[in-house]
């Protein structure tokens, strides 16, 4: 503040307690400033953040982390594929995460064709209805945060931080696609012309996206090719990175 290289300005003034120059606890909140989950000018919601720094906060994130083993399978139509299996272990200390399926050639070739066969639906999907099942699948996701931290913990070896960071990115993903899905392919587009003629701009889908993601960000990247491709209404075989399958799978779900 510039009274306080003011030699004239008594010292007492820049030492005022703040408590005291605003009064009412009202009055402590300014207006104009968004709070977290309002911070995007566009409307959309934020995700969720969670304060390290706060005992209470910290304690309750770890409270909820869920270590329990898991099984990770290919999905067919919701319906699990098993082959020959493999233990998965932690890259931290080389604990038991859980059991992986393998997925065999002919499994990706019964995807790709389930895809085929549900892309005609799901393509004639209104695009609203498709973001809303997509906002509905980020909050799923921001209430299994518990489960999510523990996966990327325990199989992708991150830090606490990285892991809501990754969670959030996720969860923005889903909702950042859901709103362009309804902006680009709501309506039609209308577009200049002469006179007593009607152009209109059309966004339509393309068909099976294949979306595979690293290993580095095994749920953010995951989720955002296959929100991207689903909100534009194709049908998505999604694989994951070899090393991360349970949080690839528990994406899905």
């Amino acid at each position: 503040m510039k009274e306080a290289a003011d030699a004239n300005v008594p010292v007492s003034t820049p030492l005022t307690r703040p408590a005291t120059l605003i009064g009412a606890p009202e009055r402590a909140r300014h207006k104009r400033l968004a709070r977290p989950e309002a911070l995007f000018p566009d409307g959309r919601r934020n995700s969720r953040g969670y304060e390290l720094g706060h005992a209470e906060t910290l304690e309750k994130l770890l409270q909820a982390r869920d270590f329990a083993s898991a099984t990770a399978a290919s999905l067919i139509s919701g319906q699990g594929v098993k082959h020959g299996s493999r233990e998965a272990k932690s890259p931290i200390d080389g604990k038991l995460i859980g059991t992986v399926f393998n997925a065999m050639p002919a499994d990706a070739r019964a995807a790709i064709e389930a895809g085929r066969e549900g892309f005609h639906r799901w393509g004639r999907t209104e695009a609203s209805h498709r973001a809303a099942l997509l906002r509905a699948a980020a909050d799923k996701l921001e209430a299994r945060t518990g489960r999510l931290v523990a996966l990327l913990q325990r199989e992708a070896g991150k830090t606490l931080d990285d892991c809501i960071a990754e969670i959030r990115e996720a969860v923005d993903f889903l909702r950042y696609y859901a709103d362009e899905a309804e902006r680009v392919m709501g309506a039609p587009i209308a577009l200049p012309g002469p006179t007593g003629e009607d152009n209109r701009l059309l966004y339509r889908p393309r068909g099976v996206i294949v979306a595979i993601a690293p290993w580095n960000f095994p749920l953010a990247i995951f989720l955002g090719q296959v929100a991207a491709a689903l909100a534009a209404g194709n049908t998505v075989v999604a694989k994951p990175a070899e090393q991360p399958p349970h949080i690839g799978l528990l994406a899905v779900e």
